[in-house]
């Protein structure tokens, strides 16, 4: 079979070196970014816990270390967000050698629309679902209980829905991407339209805890505009 133009045929361990030493590169970046980040943590969680969460929430810890280990897993994260573009490069750098002219052009388009369509979806999640759930979980404890959250708990709770959404808005890379290498028909999916919005809307109201359904119109109306827009999108495909 004729291989892919440029490309030269290296040794198994060739490969695997080069991998290698572009893993370490992202991990030394991933490092050092965190390193950076992790001095200005405190400011950056303080302003997350006053924009996300009800005024005069108490902020609690109830371990030794839970506020250096908090400071050090947010810092990650954020230097994870900040480091993309490297992990991106280096990637498609390692695998590009591979592909044809046709499929470097497709990934060219890909990589920089997923980018926007997870940040679009992070951010939705941080100024509209976060503080929506937060504000209606302490409207209704405090009755009970005095506002008080662990840290920790906390801070993984909105860094998994922040990251959750994300990875929801990757929704039209994945059908776009399916329909090119021919796994869907965007005549099957117009068609099981109605079966689609069922899947959504059962979704929505699994995923967003809020009593008052404020929340899960949002997800939903979200998820409903993403999947008509990998319907437009596949027009083109």
């Amino acid at each position: 079979m004729d291989g892919v133009p440029g490309d030269d045929n290296l040794p198994l361990l060739a490969h695997i070196t080069e991998f290698r030493s572009r893993l370490i590169i992202a991990s030394l970046a991933l490092g050092v970014g965190t390193v950076i980040v992790y001095p200005f943590s405190g400011t950056l969680i303080g302003t997350i816990w006053s924009d996300l969460l009800p005024g005069g929430t108490q902020m609690t810890v109830y371990a030794p270390l839970e506020l250096i280990v908090a400071k050090f897993t947010f810092s990650f994260m954020v230097a994870f967000v900040l480091c993309v573009p490297i992990l991106l490069y280096e990637l498609l750098a390692f695998a590009g050698k591979g592909l044809y002219p046709k499929e470097k052009r497709f990934l060219m388009t890909i990589v920089p629309i997923s980018i926007l369509l997870f940040l679009a979806g992070s951010g939705i999640a941080y100024l509209a679902i976060v503080p929506v759930i937060f504000k209606y979980m302490m409207l209704h404890s405090e009755d009970i209980a005095v506002a008080g959250l662990s840290l920790r708990t906390t801070l993984s709770v909105v860094g998994t829905l922040v990251l959750g959404f994300g990875l929801v808005f990757q929704f039209p890379i994945l059908v776009v991407s399916a329909i090119k290498m021919g796994l869907l028909e965007r005549k099957q999916l117009k068609n099981s339209r109605m079966i689609v919005y069922g899947a959504l809307i059962t979704f929505a109201i699994f995923v967003t805890p809020d009593a008052t359904g404020v929340s899960q119109l949002i997800v939903f109306a979200v998820f409903l505009l993403l999947f008509e827009f990998s319907l437009v999108a596949a027009r083109f495909v």
